[in-house]
């Protein structure tokens, strides 16, 4: 007992040491999602089972656990409106074709009432005999025959000739139906008449092929099973509704009841173990597929576990939408599942890719709970992609409702086409559904994105947006209290924005970070060149260590200023890096001239870290260019080139950039669109001519 007991006092140790590893808690949140969207697609087969037979008296009253489609009901009413189809099909006209069949026919039988009559009479057979066994099969005239039988053998193949030209003219090319049969018969007597025969003859073939012609019209089958399907199509499937009963207590069990709860996966015999086993390896390959390509393209996010957990809640809560919207008791339900709400999260807080990943297996998943319909899957396929392209670049909250109507017309198209390319045009009258699953999308995320990123501390575009706005209060102060930096760096922000589009970063971030990288600058601006407007440079005054700390100072002040208006954690890294640990040359400098062995080079740098990301390298890079070309008295775009390329190789040189993991190409388009923009700013000027003097000219 003790042993068990002891056994018992380590189950919460270990768990604690479990939960300390970072692959163990990544393993549980992925097993956590998948055993929830395992839960949720097996739903439909975790229900109560019952074992009835065909005349057996139910036990209990049974009701659907789920919404279904009655297939016996819905299939007699198909059954009866495909009888009906075909019955109207037979009435209309446009529905029958000429057979070449029936007029071949007509030919043969010609050809052997000729060929009787020469095969008989070439092997001796007296005429009169001949005459009476055709008299015997043929409903002839005796003269009709007489004529024919007595004629010569090139006159009977002449008969025959224009007999079989005539029916075929007539019943290859002429709709002849039973109510026009005595019209075609005088035009085939006008055909023979123009021929050059006897009177005899002309008489005879004439009641000869009376005999022969025939209503050559039959229904086309093509036309009447598209008639038939069409009528099947329209037909509105009849629901069992969820809580619905389908069998009282007492009742008698019929074969429909059967059938409803079979489909319902009730019927204890026909537990559906293969169903089950597919969803699993489905659901498996899905989570799997997923956690393969972040792992091979975004490890990130698989090391991040607050990312992680993101993705997982979002994916979670799409598959528990997906069911509920799915299993609604209406036609259509399926193309109202909000694939894009999901997948315009994940573009805005994650990454697009990602985004279009969870789309497709999203996609996946609405075609499984809506049993199998290809049209939604293509539908939801079209809708969650569209939401991941629309958002990926977005510049207000606004844009979001745009892309909800954006999303709204390519899930219409997609069931536009989807009805023409099935044929189906009863699902074409659903298409509006399609407009408002964008809309509803649109809501949803605008609705549920500040809540996401205040849960997860997460710093989407659109918060970086709206942090730079000029009304923001550090940034109001900091126009305020120090208008040279804050154009300092409005400029800055230009810079850094156009040179980290060339290395394929964030341009909002870095954006938003200049202006807020010398926000500490507000609490001693005067202390900072571009703030002493026509006043006494007041380092002028203390010592050079004394000047150092106040200029150093301004990173940490700024980061107090920045955590204390609670802006994002991207930006306070952004503020803490964007000097690194470069040394402030000036003030060293001074220093050295002062007392130079006393002097240490650690005194007058920054405390760092250097800069972590490309962001921030462009950032420190953006920063202390703008400043040093600043000073240039004569800024030609020559001269600008060579202090920029000068400032990047003295960083580099410094290593200041060695955590960044920008490349030397990269460096390379950097300072060339530092030249672009910094030639486009300090531009040539005319000189323009004194006002006074002018007007007395």
């Amino acid at each position: 007992m003790s042993r068990v007991l002891v056994q018992l006092k380590r189950i919460p140790v270990f768990l604690k040491d479990l939960w300390s590893k970072p692959q163990a808690r990544q393993f549980i949140i992925g097993a956590s999602t998948f055993s929830l969207i395992a839960l949720v697609l097996l739903s439909n087969f975790l229900v109560a089972k019952v074992d009835l037979k065909v005349g057996q008296v139910a036990p209990r009253e049974i009701a659907a656990p789920r919404t279904i489609v009655d297939r016996p009901q819905t299939e007699r009413l198909q059954q009866e409106a495909a009888k009906r189809a075909v019955r109207e099909a037979q009435e209309h006209e446009a529905n029958y074709v000429i057979s070449q069949t029936l007029a071949l026919q007509a030919e043969s039988k010609l050809e052997d009432f000729f060929g009787k009559i020469n095969n008989q009479l070439e092997a001796g057979t007296g005429q009169q005999k001949v005459i009476s066994g055709l008299g015997q099969e043929y409903q002839f005239n005796a003269s009709t025959l007489k004529t024919i039988v007595g004629a010569s053998r090139s006159s009977r193949d002449q008969l025959e000739k224009v007999g079989k030209a005539t029916l075929a003219g007539l019943m290859q090319k002429e709709r002849i139906k039973k109510e026009n049969l005595p019209q075609y018969r005088q035009k085939a007597n006008e055909l023979i008449a123009e021929a050059q025969l006897t009177g005899p003859e002309t008489a005879a073939l004439k009641e000869i092929l009376a005999a022969f012609l025939q209503s050559n019209l039959i229904l086309d089958p093509q036309k009447v099973d598209q008639a038939r399907q069409a009528a099947i199509r329209s037909v509105e499937p009849v629901m069992v509704l969820k809580d619905q009963v389908i069998i009282r207590r007492g009742d008698k069990a019929t074969r429909d009841h059967i059938q409803i709860l079979q489909d319902l996966g009730m019927q204890r015999r026909q537990m559906n173990y293969l169903a089950i086993l597919g969803v699993l390896i489905l659901t498996t390959l899905l989570t799997l597929f997923l956690a393969g390509y972040l792992y091979q393209y975004r490890r990130d996010i698989l090391s991040d576990e607050k990312l992680l957990t993101l993705l997982a809640l979002i994916v979670c809560a799409m598959v528990a939408l997906t069911k509920l919207v799915g299993s609604i008791p209406a036609v259509g339900a399926g193309y109202l599942i909000p694939t894009a709400f999901a997948t315009m999260l994940i573009a805005i807080l994650l990454d697009l890719r990602v985004a279009i990943v969870v789309g497709v297996m999203f996609s996946l998943t609405s075609g499984i709970v809506t049993d199998n319909n290809i049209q939604v899957l293509v539908v939801n396929l079209v809708g969650g992609i569209s939401g991941a392209f629309c958002v990926s670049k977005i510049s207000q909250r606004s844009d979001i409702t745009r892309a909800g109507f954006l999303v709204g017309l390519a899930n219409f198209f997609a069931i536009l086409g989807m009805g023409l390319l099935g044929g189906d045009f009863g699902i074409l009258k659903l298409s509006w559904l399609g407009l408002l699953n964008g809309i509803i999308s649109a809501i949803l995320t605008i609705g549920s994105l500040p809540y996401l990123e205040t849960l997860f501390k997460l710093t989407s575009a659109i918060k970086l947006l709206e942090l730079s706005n000029p009304n923001h209060p550090l940034l109001r102060r900091l126009l305020v209290e120090a208008s040279g930096t804050y154009h300092h760096s409005l400029l800055v922000g230009n810079l850094a924005e156009a040179a980290i589009e060339e290395v394929g970063g964030d341009s909002v971030l870095v954006r938003v970070g200049a202006y807020y990288h010398d926000i500490g600058k507000v609490k001693r601006p005067y202390f900072f060149v571009e703030n002493q407007f026509g006043m006494e440079n007041p380092h002028e005054k203390i010592a050079p260590s004394l000047s150092t700390l106040i200029i150093i100072s301004h990173v940490k002040d700024g980061i107090e200023l920045a955590r204390e208006h609670k802006l994002p954690e991207p930006l306070v890294d952004l503020i803490a890096q964007h000097h690194g640990t470069d040394l402030v040359k000036y003030f060293y400098r001074r220093a050295q001239e002062n007392d130079r062995d006393k002097v240490s080079e650690k005194d007058f740098c920054y405390p760092g870290p250097k800069p972590q990301t490309k962001e921030a390298a462009v950032l420190m890079l953006a920063d202390s260019v703008e400043a040093a070309v600043r000073s240039l008295r004569e800024p030609s775009p020559g001269r600008i080139e060579g202090l920029v390329r000068k400032l990047i190789k003295e960083r580099l040189a410094a290593g200041q950039l060695d955590e960044s993991d920008l490349t030397f190409r990269e460096l390379d388009k950097i300072a060339n669109s530092f030249v672009r923009t910094l030639s486009g700013v300090f531009h040539r000027r005319i000189e323009y001519p004194d006002m006074k003097s002018s007007s007395r000219a």
